[in-house]
Parts: C-alpha cells; structure tokens; sequence
C-alpha cells in the first residue's frame, strides 16, 4: 500500500479522502497548505502526493515550483485534485510532471484509481521519464528560438 501526502485546504475534502485511502490500506497523513505539505515531503517523502492546486498562501502550482528547487520533485509522484479542470490547467499539470489530473468532484472509484495508477510506475523510472521530458522541453525551446530568428 501507498502512503499519500493529502494537500488541501477544505478540510471536509481532506476527510473524505482520508477514509477512503484509508479504507483500502493506505497510509494518508494531510496538509491544508503548501508550506506544510513541503515540510511533510521533506521529513517523511510519500508515494503520492494528491495536490489541490486552489489554496491560500501557497497554491498548487507554487507548490510544484518549491519541490523542484528543493530536489523534491524528481521523486514524488504528484497528482493533481482540483475544481480547476480547465483543459490549460491539465496541460500545464502534464508538463509540471504530474501524473494524472483528477477533477473535482471525484468518485471514490477514481481517486483510488489514479492512486494505484501512480504507484505502478517505480521512482526510479520516473526520474528518467522526467529527465527525457526535460531534455526534449529544452531542445523544443532551442529550435523554437532558432526558428523565431
């Protein structure tokens, strides 16, 4: 089983998701904001990480910024929980490394789908995956400056 860093800021969401992880033998610890849930990554780095990208303080995408300076990123499998399912925020959420974008409201179904979804891919294989993207985002940005020339 899994153990799932929950950040979100309405705590009745955070509860839901709580019970139904825990219902299926995962480990769920929670932060209702992105400074304590960047706390959490650092002291106990989770599996999954299921981010709300809506907070106060420090929003979701803010979040994903702080893990990458902070050398977190490349080993967190991150999904995205939001209301915010605009087909920009699901395509900014693949190219922030995300690895599913589920939105709000969610089945119980579908949450622990995506969950199970997230922990079939190893750390390891990630890191590289993300590697390969961003190698190729940096010779899209090379060929588009020398294209624009």
């Amino acid at each position: 089983m899994a153990s799932v860093l929950v950040v979100e800021d309405d705590a009745p969401v955070r509860s839901l998701i709580r019970i139904v992880l825990e219902g299926e033998g995962h480990g769920v610890r929670e932060a209702a904001g992105g400074v304590a849930a960047l706390d959490e990554v650092a002291r106990a780095m989770p599996d999954v990480v299921l981010l709300d990208l809506m907070m106060p303080g420090m929003d979701g995408w803010r979040f994903l910024t702080e893990l990458h300076e902070r050398g977190l990123r490349e080993r967190t499998r991150v999904i995205i929980v939001s209301a915010r399912a605009d087909s920009g925020s699901v395509a900014r959420g693949r190219r922030e490394g995300a690895l599913a974008y589920l939105p709000k409201p969610f089945t119980p179904e579908a949450l622990l789908r995506a969950v199970d979804e997230a922990m079939l891919e190893p750390p390891a294989d990630l890191l590289r995956r993300r590697q390969r993207v961003g190698e190729l985002v940096r010779l899209i940005r090379i060929l588009e400056q020398t294209v624009s020339r």
